[in-house]
């Protein structure tokens, strides 16, 4: 005949630490619109142009040199907004 076996007791739980101080929340900063610095992006254009961000070629259709220009406007803006957040 097997033997029972005791279940072993569960350790106490210990009591919870008496909070010294509250915590106060951050006060938020109003966020500012953005507004395209128009003078920026161009600088940041320009910056890419000769940073050679367009590439060894641009393409000589009209097509090409839209879709060129479209992505170095794009990158340009995201500059600006990542400026227009860390100044503000």
């Amino acid at each position: 005949m097997a033997t029972k076996k005791k279940a072993k007791k569960a350790p106490a739980k210990k009591k919870a630490a008496k909070k010294t101080g509250s915590r106060k929340p951050r006060a938020k900063k109003d966020k500012v619109p953005y507004e395209p610095n128009e003078d920026r992006i161009v600088y940041f254009m320009n910056s890419l142009i000769q940073a050679g961000y367009v590439g060894k070629t641009i393409p000589e259709d009209s097509k090409g040199k839209k879709v060129a220009a479209l992505a170095i406007r794009q990158t340009a803006q995201q500059f600006d907004r990542q400026v227009h957040r860390t100044v503000t």
